[in-house]
């Protein structure tokens, strides 16, 4: 029973790893099973109403795992206490924001924030998840994480998905002491080669760990988001003071 189930949980993974779904011959070469295994796990998965198959015979996560996702996330108390803070934020900023977390080696992005017409943040749930190392909020939490955490991303793999992916445990190291140093992370475009920068700030727990980042993004160049640093590390602070991080406390304690 086990063993069954890690099989079914490493098929969930892979079809949530590629979007475009999966035929039964490319599950079965990812899962390192046969042809007529594969076929039977996802003729099981789409009976149970946990898969769904296309007329190209190309399998899908069923959108059940969206509603069960933002179940999950609503009794993360981190949310409730971040969004009155992001929406000041993204008000007085114009300019969009998102909160997320790390799952493993997963940034799963949980919810955004976006400026209106009427001057009100538009709050909105989102769910994608992007490897810890590519993206900026992933490596600002990666960066404040417990050395073990950190390690265990630096062992690899590291997958370079554009020109831009810190894709060496050299290159990545580097980034996080930096990270460390002036307490933000960059996106210059390492998951997804669109042009756009996104910049991001840990929000700290009591004892001095991350369990969310907040992140500012859609910006066209790199000086216009240096502009806005400033104000994503306040709001990273207050964050995090509410949530009862004290730097002084902390570092005594450690």
């Amino acid at each position: 029973m086990a063993e069954a189930l890690k099989r079914i949980v490493h098929a969930f993974d892979l079809l949530c790893e590629n979007p475009r779904g999966l035929s039964v011959t490319e599950l079965a070469d990812k899962m390192g099973t046969s042809k007529s295994t594969s076929s039977r796990l996802l003729a099981s998965l789409v009976e149970a109403g946990l898969v769904e198959r296309d007329d190209a015979q190309r399998h899908f996560l069923d959108v059940r795992f969206w509603t069960w996702g933002v179940q999950a996330a609503r009794r993360l108390a981190v949310l409730d206490i971040a969004r009155p803070h992001i929406a000041v934020a993204v008000k007085e900023c114009d300019n969009p924001a998102y909160i997320a977390v790390v799952r493993g080696d997963q940034t799963i992005y949980l919810e955004s924030l976006t400026p209106s017409s009427k001057g009100e943040a538009m709050f909105n749930v989102v769910s994608y998840a992007v490897p810890v190392y590519a993206c900026a909020p992933g490596k600002a939490i990666l960066a404040f994480s417990a050395e073990e955490v950190r390690e265990s991303v630096l062992r690899g793999p590291l997958r370079k998905f554009t020109p831009r992916t810190l894709a060496t445990r050299e290159d990545l190291s580097r980034e996080i002491e930096t990270i460390r140093e002036q307490g933000y992370a960059v996106n210059r475009g390492e998951y997804y080669d669109n042009a756009h920068y996104a910049a991001a700030v840990p929000i700290l727990a009591q004892d001095g760990l991350p369990v969310a980042a907040v992140c500012f993004y859609g910006f066209r160049d790199e000086e216009s988001l240096l502009k806005l640093v400033p104000r994503l590390l306040e709001l990273g602070r207050v964050i995090s003071s509410s949530l009862g991080y004290n730097r002084q406390v902390s570092q005594f304690v450690g």
